[in-house]
C-alpha cells in the first residue's frame, strides 16, 4: 500500500483479525488511496500512469496529470520516441519536448504517454492518517448492521445524527479527514 500500511490498520480499533480478513484489509486501503488521489488531483507519491491524448502538432502538450517525475515511454503516431533526455516535465501536467512535435491527426488519440506522477516520495503525515482512517470507516461500514444511507439511529442513549458523504467539499462522511483533504486538494490550472 502506499498512504498505510496493512499492519496499520489491523491495529486500529475494531479491526479484529477474526472479523476483519487480510482482503477486506486490503481492498479498504486500495480504496482510501483512490479515493483520496482522485479528490486531491494528485498522488502523494510516485505512481505510474499512462494516458492517451490528442496530438496538437506543437512541441509542447498538456497530459492532465499533476507533478509528472519521469517519462518512461512515449509513442506518437504509433512511433515510439527513443531520447526523451531534454523534455520538461512542468507540475501542472505540461509535458515540453526538446524537438520535434506531438502529431496532429484527424482521428485523434495518437499520443500515448507513460512514466510517474506525484507529489513526493513519501505521503504527508496527514495524508497517511486519512487513508488508515478511510480503510477503518470503510471496513467498519461493511460490517455494520447500520444501513449506509441512514441519517440517523434511535437507540438507548437516543436520536444519534449520522454525517453524510456529499457535497463539493465532503467527499467522505468524516468531518476531520475532508478538512485535511481540503487542505492537500491540487488542481489544474482552470479546474474546480
Amino acid at each position: 500500500m502506499t498512504y498505510a500500511s496493512e499492519a496499520d490498520l489491523l491495529a486500529a480499533d475494531g479491526m479484529d483479525d477474526a472479523v476483519v480478513t487480510a482482503e477486506m484489509r486490503t481492498a479498504a486501503l486500495e480504496y482510501a488511496d483512490g479515493l483520496i488521489d482522485k479528490y486531491c488531483g494528485t498522488s502523494f507519491v510516485h505512481k505510474p500512469f499512462s494516458v492517451t491524448l490528442d496530438g496538437n502538432g506543437r512541441i509542447d502538450i498538456t497530459s492532465g496529470v499533476l507533478f509528472p517525475q519521469t517519462l518512461t515511454s512515449v509513442t506518437v503516431s504509433g512511433v515510439a520516441v527513443a531520447d526523451m533526455s531534454g523534455w520538461g516535465l512542468h507540475e501542472d501536467g505540461w509535458i515540453i519536448r526538446d524537438t520535434g512535435a506531438f502529431t496532429s491527426v484527424i482521428v485523434g488519440r495518437n499520443v500515448v504517454i507513460a512514466g510517474t506522477a506525484g507529489v513526493s516520495v513519501t505521503p504527508p503525515d496527514g495524508i497517511a492518517w486519512c487513508a488508515l482512517t478511510i480503510a477503518r470507516q470503510h471496513i467498519l461500514d461493511q460490517v455494520s448492521r447500520i444501513p449506509d444511507r441512514a441519517l440517523s439511529v434511535a437507540n438507548e442513549f437516543g436520536n444519534i445524527m449520522l454525517a453524510q458523504a456529499g457535497g463539493f467539499w465532503r467527499p467522505t462522511n468524516l468531518p476531520d479527514v475532508n478538512a485535511v483533504l481540503n487542505r492537500h486538494r491540487h488542481r489544474p490550472p482552470g479546474a474546480r
